[in-house]
């Protein structure tokens, strides 16, 4: 795993379960030192999302979606 994967790594194309519909970016957290030494058999990462694409599919649904 850490080979493939260190802390900070950017995983394209990932989903959202908050945005679904969106694709995401995903940033590894885990700590490299854990990545490097085996010592966990997962990863964690957060999630993102380019701020053009937020703008459009959720700042704007959003703005259009709320009551006035």
């Amino acid at each position: 795993m850490s080979d493939k994967f260190t802390q900070g790594t950017i995983i394209e194309y990932i989903r959202s379960t908050k945005y679904p519909e969106i694709k995401c970016q995903g940033i590894v957290i885990s700590a490299r030192c854990d990545l490097a030494q085996e010592k966990i058999n997962q990863f964690h990462c957060l999630s993102a999302m380019n701020i053009e694409e937020w703008i459009y599919e959720v700042l704007f649904c959003l703005l259009y979606t709320s009551p006035s």
